[in-house]
């Protein structure tokens, strides 16, 4: 994860219990998928003072390069009412990985299409996190850490073959997800 996840109880006592839990079921979620941008979860307690329905509320909230946002809420169904709060937060976490999975697997078919490279990282540098790749056509198309799927940018490599899709910025094109060819 290029951000550390953040991790935050509203009008909930943190527990190292529950802590740990989250974490763990954080890096869960990256052992299928490892180009999670970053990961935000709430514990909350919305009605302190309520006495029906679920009194807790779990959300997770997911970046995935290039731009796609996931977000798994549970604690909120009628059938969730006197669930405790470690059964919210793993049901949560099913919701967000349903949706991850689905993500990945299309961002993997998508992919596979490609029967040869469409395009060559002709630079790297890793310490500002930026790159170029030239196309088939000559053409030569920045791309940063975020826009890389499937692979983490600090094992890119000048060389490496690549599948991207581009979009018109300001400074011309740019690729908006690069895939790197195995």
């Amino acid at each position: 994860m290029q951000v550390p996840p953040e991790i935050s109880f509203h009008q909930v006592e943190k527990s190292a219990a529950i802590d740990a839990l989250i974490r763990q079921k954080i890096d869960h979620l990256e052992q299928f998928c490892d180009h999670i941008s970053s990961c935000a979860v709430v514990v909350e307690r919305p009605h302190l003072h309520e006495r029906s329905g679920n009194p807790y509320r779990v959300r997770v909230d997911l970046r995935v390069p290039p731009k796609h946002e996931i977000a798994a809420i549970a604690g909120l169904e009628e059938n969730d009412m006197h669930d405790e709060l470690q059964t919210v937060v793993i049901d949560a976490f099913e919701k967000a990985e349903r949706q991850l999975k689905t993500l990945t697997e299309k961002q993997q078919g998508e992919t596979k299409r490609h029967d040869e490279p469409v395009a060559v990282i002709t630079q790297l540098d890793l310490a500002s996190g930026g790159g170029v790749i030239t196309d088939t056509a000559g053409r030569d198309i920045p791309f940063d850490r975020s826009s890389v799927v499937g692979k983490e940018f600090e094992k890119l490599a000048v060389g490496m073959a690549a599948v991207f899709t581009e979009e018109s910025g300001e400074g011309g094109p740019r690729a908006n997800t690069v895939s790197v060819l195995a």
